[in-house]
């Protein structure tokens, strides 16, 4: 995994660009749950940020950039009201990280969100549909060609 130390630069980093805007930095997924892979996981951060304008985004981008430079994807950025709003759009997502997340600064704002447990059938569905629907596109573009067939099944598995 990526060094605690490297993570705990970003961290000040982002607070020292950010100042009194960023109320938190959450680090969730596989680095918290247990099977990271080196090479093929993400280090995912969430900042919670007071104001999320263009000005203040921009403020950001130089701990952005040197995250960047770490070959690591940019940390989520949201609102304590933008989080607590997706709550019925991002359900699965938002469960799995209220379950393996740890606050590496501020308060946790995952520790309490109510995230509605009846929502997770539209969402499954959605992006089951999603998916059937970009694998007939490719199979179609596939052909008849026995070795992009293979291509396809082979893309349409999830690691």
């Amino acid at each position: 995994m990526i060094p605690q130390d490297t993570i705990d630069e970003f961290v000040r980093r982002v607070r020292e660009a950010g100042g009194s805007n960023v109320e938190g930095v959450i680090l969730f997924g596989s680095a918290v749950a247990g099977d990271f892979h080196e090479g093929l996981s993400n280090v995912n951060l969430m900042c919670i940020l007071r104001d999320t304008s263009l000005k203040a985004l921009h403020a950001l981008s130089p701990a952005a950039k040197w995250w960047d430079g770490k070959k690591q994807t940019p940390p989520l950025c949201l609102t304590k009201q933008e989080l607590q709003r997706s709550t019925d759009v991002f359900t699965i997502e938002l469960l799995d990280m209220q379950q393996h997340h740890r606050v590496l600064f501020g308060d946790d704002p995952l520790k309490d969100l109510q995230i509605p447990m009846d929502l997770h059938r539209v969402q499954v569905e959605y992006e089951l549909r999603e998916k059937l629907i970009l694998l007939r596109q490719h199979l179609m573009l596939a052909d008849a060609n026995e070795a992009r067939l293979w291509e396809v099944v082979l893309r349409s598995v999830s690691s």
